[in-house]
């Protein structure tokens, strides 16, 4: 008798994680890639992460999370007693939909705690650039439950006012003629505090040919404003900023139509 699959499914678009006990042809974004042909395990894991963020593909996303490129994820499963059962690390060509999956055994139980590290080989292969876990967790047969995994900026520049901030050799993200991404690239992080006027207003110099991409996060890795695009040279940017006194995220991607990496800075005035 075919047995019921249970999936746990991480969108890391939404950065939701869906438990279910329904069989199978749960991933809404491509499921004739996680079907086994013959399942083998009662229950399992499932992952799924697309490799460039909402924010990077469409500009403007509801859906932004504070991440920026994917080249491997790392997931930690620990029992109720804190004591680690699962620690497995994948990456790959994505698929069509410009995903990477992967697929793992879980047994049912409770308390369950799932660290996700997300991996920028551009900026470390060793240090994820972003990481969030969710606790007390429990995976019963038969049953759905939804858990939301806050990621965020591991190692953030502490960003203050008025202070200048090089940065050197961050390898840009390519694009062909139509502006689609080709390859992804090196993101920068920078921590800051919400100001009370509501806004950022930042200097940015990069060389002629760049650009690059800036978003806000807020301290529950949700974006706090769409992103906005600049150019080559020194521009004054104005951005929305995360609530008043509140930490937040600065996030900036480079972009150019070549790998060669490239040097500017940034500063909050």
């Amino acid at each position: 008798m075919t047995k019921r699959i249970k999936y746990i499914l991480l969108l890391l678009t939404t950065l939701l994680i869906i438990f279910t006990g329904c069989p199978m042809a749960l991933d809404p974004i491509d499921s004739t890639k996680i079907q086994p042909t013959e399942p083998k395990i009662e229950t399992g894991i499932t992952i799924t992460v697309p490799r460039y963020a909402p924010w990077i593909i469409a500009v403007a996303s509801s859906n932004a999370r504070a991440f920026a490129f994917t080249d491997v994820v790392e997931i930690i499963i620990k029992n109720s007693s804190d004591v680690e059962i699962y620690n497995n690390t994948f990456s790959g060509i994505p698929d069509g939909s410009g995903t990477i999956s992967c697929s793992a055994e879980l047994a049912p139980g409770t308390g369950y705690s799932l660290t996700v590290n997300i991996f920028n080989n551009n900026n470390s292969t060793t240090v994820p650039v972003v990481s969030g876990t969710a606790a007390g967790v429990d995976v019963t047969s038969g049953n759905a439950t939804s858990v939301t995994v806050t990621c965020l900026p591991v190692n953030p520049e502490i960003a203050l006012v008025g202070v200048t901030y090089p940065f050197t050799n961050v390898v840009p993200m390519t694009v062909d003629g139509d502006g689609q991404p080709t390859s992804t690239g090196g993101e920068l992080w920078y921590q800051i505090t919400g100001p009370s006027t509501g806004y950022l207003d930042l200097t940015v110099d990069v060389p002629a040919g760049i650009s690059y991409y800036l978003i806000t996060f807020g301290a529950n890795g949700l974006y706090a404003g769409d992103p906005v695009m600049g150019g080559p040279g020194t521009q004054t940017i104005t951005m929305v900023a995360p609530p008043s006194g509140e930490t937040g995220y600065l996030a900036i991607a480079p972009i150019s139509a070549n790998s060669t990496p490239v040097s500017g800075s940034v500063s909050w005035v």
